[in-house]
């Protein structure tokens, strides 16, 4: 029999396991930097930008000598050539003078302004005619408007996506130090599963879960080690574990989970002597058969064989472990839909049940998405699910439901 324990008190052993993982750094070339997570603060060594730029393509001016002017009546400021872009200008501006600069191109000293080019003219003299004024500091990125040195641009932890990637860039890094990538190692086991390449036998089903683990560890930005099928016997599953533990932070070990006499996952743990089962059972469904535990301080899950319920217990607890060891954001997104069909619910444990979404003119609809836990294209139909809590008996038609999305 299982000792259950409730979901609170299983995300308490999640997060107590959390604190005991501690990830090593590395050094990553930048253009291999996206998704992961900073390990130090980044501090800004320059200005930025380290001049002051031009926003638009036109004349830099000192903003007083064109206040008052028009199409009627332009400024009529003497040109002194432009500025050609990546390189410096070569002399100052003074009152009654403006210099071509293109988008990007470093402003000349003296100016204040510049004047979008769609605001002048060139009549091929020695003058450029201005005919809409220009404030002071307009069109104009100044030095450290962006970063200032020794400022603290980005903190460590921050999770890197394409701005952060950018920033980096400006700043002239050309590689990050980022934490390494938790190595999740997955097993499957059972005489029933047959590899992809072979064929189907009678009693045989193909592996769903190794794929389904895989693909969801690295979504999240982990790396994913596939250790293969192993049959039902302990002394080749143990093997198995002890070689994936050499190379893994963790493991997720699917099937064999539950009590049965070819479920071997709990005796495969206990034989280690550095193991500890830290549960055995989550008061949920689907899933309740559920391992949490620990061999050589590494943690270990013990999931499900049934697809779906792997699933589920690998979405709403291993993940948040995963993205809390990272570390990571974890955020739920979530939608509020109307029930179309009643569930009932009375059987002492939080239930998942998936949902598909759909919206008319009376508002967004979950509809349930029924099936055995072995089905996994239950979960290819459904766009997220709703939790019934433990002590209710369900919800009913036309309850306005929370629907947490995949």
């Amino acid at each position: 029999m299982l000792t259950v324990k409730s979901c609170e008190e299983t995300r308490s052993i999640i997060a107590e396991l959390a604190k005991d993982i501690e990830l090593t750094t590395e050094k990553v070339p930048l253009a291999r930097c996206l998704g992961r997570v900073l390990a130090e603060d980044v501090i800004a060594i320059e200005n930025l930008p380290p001049f002051n730029r031009s926003t638009v393509d036109g004349y830099a001016v000192f903003a007083a000598d064109t206040f008052g002017c028009s199409e009627n009546t332009p400024a009529m400021l003497i040109y002194m050539g432009e500025v050609l872009m990546g390189e410096q200008p070569h002399q100052e501006l003074h009152a009654g003078e403006c210099q071509y600069v293109p988008t990007g191109g470093q402003i000349p000293a003296g100016a204040d302004a510049m004047v979008m080019i769609e605001y002048s003219e060139d009549f091929g003299d020695e003058f450029r005619y201005i005919s809409k004024a220009s404030a002071p500091g307009q069109h104009i990125i100044f030095i450290g408007d962006d970063v200032r040195a020794g400022e603290v641009v980005l903190q460590t932890k921050t999770y890197l996506r394409a701005q952060e990637i950018g920033t980096l860039a400006g700043l002239g890094r050309s590689e990050a130090n980022v934490y390494k990538k938790p190595v999740v190692g997955i097993i499957s086991s059972g005489d029933e599963l047959l590899e992809l390449t072979g064929k189907t036998t009678p009693g045989g089903i193909y592996d769903i879960n190794t794929y389904t683990l895989l693909a969801g560890v690295e979504q999240i930005g982990c790396t994913a080690k596939s250790y293969g099928i192993v049959k039902d016997n302990v002394e080749a599953f143990k093997q198995l574990v002890a070689e994936a533990l050499e190379s893994c932070d963790l493991l997720l070990l699917s099937g064999g989970s539950s009590v049965g006499t070819k479920d071997t996952t709990s005796a495969v743990i206990t034989s280690f002597q550095t193991s500890e089962i830290l549960l055995h059972g989550i008061a949920v469904k689907p899933g309740k058969p559920t391992i949490i535990g620990k061999i050589a301080g590494k943690p270990i899950f013990g999931l499900p064989g049934h697809p779906v319920s792997a699933y589920f217990i690998f979405y709403l607890f291993v993940r948040p472990f995963l993205f809390a060891i990272q570390p990571k954001n974890y955020t739920e997104h979530t939608v509020q839909a109307i029930l179309t069909s009643s569930l009932s619910s009375n059987h002492g444990r939080e239930e998942y049940v998936p949902v598909a979404l759909q919206e008319d003119e009376s508002g967004m609809h979950a509809i349930p998405i029924m099936g055995k836990s072995g089905l996994i294209t239950t979960l290819t139909k459904a766009q997220g699910f709703i939790t019934i809590k433990r002590d209710s008996e369900g919800q009913t038609a036309g309850d306005n439901v929370q629907v947490t999305l995949f």
